[in-house]
Parts: structure tokens; C-alpha cells; sequence
């Protein structure tokens, strides 16, 4: 078989038919019981938060967006104070804190909300005294 291997990774076959042929042979290599799998990094899916991780999460965003005042934090300012890499990563910081919000009583729409602007995303803003007077903040 003739193939060639470049630094990157990539592997050129001389012909069409030993491309097949070698593309076939590595599939069954990986599909073999011991073969090593690739590692992947799921976060945390599946797996059970305790409530401390929650309380530390609410706690979190809500701090963050009660210093920024008024003005309120964009997606990208607010993964970076709570150390996220990515805005993403601020679904889960939501959720809690609207779970958090409901089960005092509060109503999560009026206490934590974002609106969205061409120039900056989504800007998150919350209600400080409101948080105060069901008592999570």
C-alpha cells in the first residue's frame, strides 16, 4: 500500500482504490474491542449537582449582574467573570438561578431577563431589591 503521512495528521493515499482499501482497514481497527477511544469531554452531563454547586452557581450570576448596576452585562462579559471560556456555558448558571428564583416564590421572567442588541448580543439584567424581598440575595 502506498500512503504517505504529513506532520498534521493527514495521510494521502497514491490511488483512489488504496484509499478505500486503507480507509476500511482503520475502521475496522477502531471498531475492535480494545482498541483506545477517543477521549471526549462532556462537562458535567449526566451528572448530579449537589445543591451547594447550585446555591454557588445563583450566587455567582446573580453577584455578577447585581455589580454591573443598571447598565446590565453582555453574554460574553458575563461568562468571563464567572469563568466560563464560553457564553455558552451560562445556560446552566441560568437555569439554576430561575429554578432558585421559582421555588422562593419569585417569578424567574421579571427577576432575571435578557434583551438582545445588534451591536453587543444579549445583555443580562436582573432586579436586586426584588431578589432582596424573597430573600436570595
Amino acid at each position: 500500500m502506498g500512503y504517505e503521512v504529513r506532520p498534521d495528521g493527514t495521510i494521502i493515499a497514491s490511488t483512489l482504490d488504496e484509499a478505500i482499501a486503507l480507509s476500511k482497514r482503520l475502521r475496522q481497527e477502531s471498531l475492535q474491542p480494545g482498541s483506545p477511544r477517543p477521549a471526549r469531554n462532556n462537562g458535567q452531563n449526566g451528572r448530579p449537582v449537589s445543591p451547594e454547586e447550585v446555591q454557588q452557581k445563583v450566587t455567582a450570576l446573580l453577584n455578577a449582574l447585581a455589580t454591573a448596576g443598571k447598565p446590565g452585562l453582555s453574554s460574553t462579559a458575563l461568562a468571563t467573570q464567572l469563568g466560563l471560556v464560553n457564553p455558552k456555558g451560562l445556560s446552566s448558571y441560568v437555569v439554576a438561578a430561575k429554578r432558585v428564583i421559582k421555588d422562593k416564590g419569585g417569578r424567574p421572567e421579571k427577576l432575571l431577563w435578557r434583551k438582545r442588541t445588534a451591536k453587543e448580543g444579549a445583555i443580562w439584567h436582573t432586579n436586586v431589591e426584588k431578589l432582596k424581598e424573597i430573600g436570595i440575595m
